[in-house]
């Protein structure tokens, strides 16, 4: 079983149409929505909800843009002056046993539920940059996740694994397999969360070891290394009509190949 899903809807226009057109005429069955971007089109999105196959999940975003909050807090934690957020992964997960700090991520986690809501009832909640994978952060996600009635929160175990291509080899760098490691170690600690409030997850995920480079090989060696029989696999992408930015433009071109659907099937029957 599986889902192929793109993150970041809203983080611009040519994502926001990548996605549509790799829903409509593509491989692609599942998308995740930013709401607090200025390009979070709801026009587009509408028909990706009219869909009944297609899942519209929210992707939960305190790294980039600005906060929802209206009245901002003096010396927030999480965004500066202006409302913008300025940390990175590192810094959340340093903050994450600050009480003060997570009163501030659940606050804002619940304003973009709610926006959300008004536009779309959320079948699954992941997150930009993975930030919620942080266990911390992740109790806070499963709790909400259970209040406002959205079934599943997705988790992070990959195993590694080789592509038979040594250009796609040289990719696979170092960061990315320490965030490979860390990630899955997480997951351990976070579907004890997933059991203790009754959702939904995924047993394995497709795209941390090469993120914004999953074109036909990679998501192929990534969902046979990272599938088995009865459990559900969810592959991550980053999609762009812009074909400047080419490795995300070769991930929209992958979304759209036929033969890898049929792949993806046989290898769901093993």
């Amino acid at each position: 079983m599986y889902i192929i899903n793109a993150d970041d809807y809203g983080i611009s226009e040519e994502n926001n149409l990548a996605i549509l057109e790799a829903a409509k005429i593509g491989i692609l069955n599942s998308t995740s929505v930013m709401v607090n971007t200025p390009y979070c089109n709801y026009d587009i999105l509408q028909q990706l909800i009219d869909n009944e196959k297609f899942r519209v999940g929210l992707h939960l975003n305190i790294f980039e843009f600005n906060t929802l909050k209206k009245d901002l807090k003096l010396n927030s934690k999480l965004y500066d002056e202006n409302g913008e957020y300025h940390n990175s992964f590192a810094s959340v997960l340093k903050k994450s046993f600050d009480k003060e700090f997570l009163e501030e991520v659940e606050e804002d986690y619940r304003i973009q539920i709610e926006e959300a809501l008004k536009h779309f009832k959320p079948e699954h909640i992941d997150s930009h940059v993975h930030m919620h994978a942080i266990p911390n952060l992740f109790k806070i996600v499963c709790k909400l996740a259970k209040e406002y009635d959205i079934p599943y929160v997705r988790t992070q175990f990959e195993k590694p694994y080789l592509i038979p291509d040594l250009k796609m080899f040289s990719k696979t760098n170092l960061i990315n397999l320490i965030k490979v490691c860390l990630l899955s170690s997480f997951t351990l600690l976070n579907k004890k969360e997933v059991k203790k409030y009754n959702l939904n997850t995924n047993d394995y995920i497709v795209g941390v070891q090469f993120t914004s480079n999953m074109d036909v090989n990679t998501l192929y060696y990534g969902y046979k290394a990272n599938s088995k029989k009865d459990k559900l696999t969810e592959a991550l992408l980053h999609p762009t009509k812009n074909a400047e930015k080419i490795n995300n433009y070769k991930e929209y071109l992958s979304l759209l190949d036929e033969d890898l659907l049929s792949k993806l099937r046989n290898l769901s029957l093993r």
